[in-house]
């Protein structure tokens, strides 16, 4: 149902101020941004004690707003008693939920000053100072964010926020090239992560270990992640992730026979790892078409190489004039000092015809080969810019 003043005293939930919705949008907008708030308070919602609670109890109301926002109808009856409602008063407000509301819907000046009055209100509540945190780090405040995190940390003496202080406090170590102390926090966060968050924290680790270039520990950390049914939404993100890191590795290295090598070894990762089948097969089959292009690859350098040192020969005027003048005499009057003058610049014609067909073959086989090539590359998604690979995405 609509919520209602009962008796004019009640006053009606401002769905508009509690989760940071645009009135002036269309309803399938404001639909569209309540299903996202949905999609992050659920997540938070995984979290045990009292942060779940909160979490659920958002839920709740995030379920009200989507009865109320149905429609064109219910939202107009809604509104009309909105309007008939009478508080405009803050006593009461959870700052922290409405902080981390504004945040999950990107709306980050309300984030900021809905987070500042959560750190005023609630002084020594940890995660007043993570939602903060966050807030920053979205507005590239880096120095900032660390601040906050660090604050969060101090104060959760109970234990009750860790992973939220941890997680955060990784991110604002990434953030800022910290990646040793980034993988400690984010490490700490994954031991106290719900299975909804573990996908997303080995994403984080993943990241860490590739911008250290640790990139069989950063597939395996992406691997992982992939291990969770929980944390199916962060599946595309994981895999082009655990894409990133192979195809940086053989970017990095010219000899095909090393990226053959590495490739093989990737493949062998995949395969052995706890990945659901799904995306395993999306990597496997990714890994294939590049040892196929790294093939391709090997066959054109060799090519490349028989062409340089088989130059097309010259003419050989002189040998062809030669045969001809003796073969003449050789008509006139044949014997075998005739015959053999004849044949000799004869046999070099021939080597020539031969030189420059076989050099036809190399020439038409490198066109085949680069065409292949071409094709192998379009299959992964990949493009070359003339100094490294990328992937699109």
């Amino acid at each position: 149902m609509i919520p209602q003043p009962s008796n004019g005293d009640t006053p009606v939930v401002d769905y508009y101020r509690e989760l940071g919705l645009d009135n002036g949008c269309s309803i399938e907008s404001i639909q569209a941004q309540i299903q996202e708030l949905k999609k992050a308070w659920g997540q938070r919602a995984s979290l045990a004690g009292k942060r779940g609670d909160e979490a659920r109890k958002t839920l709740m109301l995030i379920d009200s707003a989507l009865e109320v926002f149905k429609d064109d109808k219910s939202r107009e009856h809604y509104e009309r008693s909105l309007r008939a409602s009478s508080s405009d008063n803050d006593e009461g407000v959870d700052w922290v939920a409405r902080a981390w509301t504004y945040y999950f819907a990107k709306d980050y000046g309300p984030a900021t000053v809905a987070a500042r009055k959560a750190r005023e209100n609630c002084s020594t509540d940890p995660t007043a100072f993570v939602v903060s945190a966050w807030i920053s780090l979205a507005e590239d405040q880096y120095d900032r964010a660390e601040e906050y995190a660090s604050e969060a940390f101090v104060l959760d003496e109970l234990g009750e926020d860790t992973f939220d202080v941890h997680k955060v406090r990784g991110a604002t170590f990434l953030f800022q090239n910290k990646y040793d102390r980034a993988i400690e926090a984010f490490t700490r966060a994954l031991s106290r992560a719900t299975p909804v968050y573990k996908a997303e924290i080995n994403g984080f680790l993943a990241n860490c270990n590739y911008e250290k270039k640790s990139y069989t520990t950063a597939v395996a950390y992406a691997l992982s992640g992939l291990g969770f049914e929980e944390g199916a939404s962060f599946q595309d993100e994981l895999i082009d992730t655990a894409k990133k890191i192979i195809l940086k590795e053989i970017s990095d290295t010219e000899d095909n026979e090393v990226n053959l090598k590495n490739l093989e070894h990737y493949r062998e990762q995949v395969k052995n790892s706890g990945a659901r089948e799904a995306p395993k097969q999306i990597l496997i089959s990714f890994i294939e078409g590049w040892i196929e292009i790294t093939n391709i690859s090997r066959e054109l350098e060799e090519l490349e190489l028989k062409i340089e040192v088989s130059p097309a020969p010259a003419f050989p005027v002189k040998s062809i004039g030669a045969a001809i003048v003796f073969f003449v005499i050789f008509i006139s009057s044949p014997n075998l000092i005739i015959f053999l003058l004849f044949a000799a610049p004869s046999a070099w014609v021939g080597f020539y015809i031969y030189r420059v067909f076989f050099l036809k073959g190399l020439i038409r086989e490198h066109a085949d080969k680069k065409q292949a090539l071409e094709r192998a590359i379009k299959s992964v998604g990949a493009v070359y810019d003339g100094e490294s690979w990328t992937i699109e995405l």
